[in-house]
Formats: C-alpha cells, sequence, structure tokens
C-alpha cells in the first residue's frame, strides 16, 4: 500500500507542476501569445490529471465501504450546485470518503449538463 500511495503522490505533484505551468500561477512573467494558447490547451489535460490522481488517492486512502458518517444525497446534491450547509463539514467529509468525493463529482457532471442545455437555443 505505501508503493501504491508513494505513486498517486508523485502523479499529484506532477500533474500539480503541469497546472502551475500551464496557468503561471504565482508569476508575474509576461508571456508570449503562442505560450498563452498552448497554456489554454494544455490546462484541461493537466486538470484532469490532476483529479485523476485525486481520485485514485481517495479510493486507496479512504475507501469507506461501509459508507460510515457519509452525507446525505440531499446535503451532497446542494453542496454540488454550491448551495451548502456546512461547506467546511462537507468539504472534510469528502476529502476523506472515495464515495462521497465519487458521488460529488457524479452530481457536478450533472449540473454542468443541466446548465449547458439551459444554455442552448
Amino acid at each position: 500500500m505505501q508503493d501504491a500511495v508513494y505513486e498517486i503522490v508523485k502523479r499529484l505533484e506532477k500533474a500539480k507542476t503541469r497546472i502551475e505551468q500551464t496557468h503561471f500561477f504565482g508569476s508575474a512573467v509576461t508571456v508570449s501569445a503562442s505560450e498563452r494558447r498552448r497554456a489554454q490547451r494544455e490546462a484541461p489535460a493537466a486538470l484532469c490529471e490532476f483529479q485523476a490522481a485525486l481520485r485514485e488517492a481517495l479510493r486507496v486512502t479512504y475507501p469507506n465501504p461501509e459508507r460510515l458518517g457519509c452525507v446525505q444525497v440531499g446535503t451532497l446534491e446542494r453542496f454540488a450546485y454550491g448551495m451548502p450547509d456546512d461547506a467546511d463539514g462537507i468539504l472534510g467529509h469528502v476529502l476523506q470518503c472515495s464515495p462521497c468525493y465519487e458521488d460529488l463529482l457524479a452530481l457536478r457532471g450533472e449540473y454542468r449538463r443541466r446548465s449547458f442545455r439551459r444554455l442552448e437555443p
């Protein structure tokens, strides 16, 4: 298990570096237009890579198969849609419970799909 966690940490660090490079975080450096376009193209891939590594980290370190202490579905839905009751408490649990994290991602995806459908003419 230690080896698996070590590999996940390496993936997270690599993804974090890619995100920093694509967003020029904390940088007052002027970049060329071509560098900025390249960064904008690579940003979604870097974020997906980070999210995949985070999902794997949660799956390995916080499996919670019995769903102990899990947030109620309605509460998780409100959190996913940006109307949290107790944001700190919910986020604290979600970041230590793989099933709730997966549920939150699914709810966020559903929310985005609904939002895009409303925008379509």
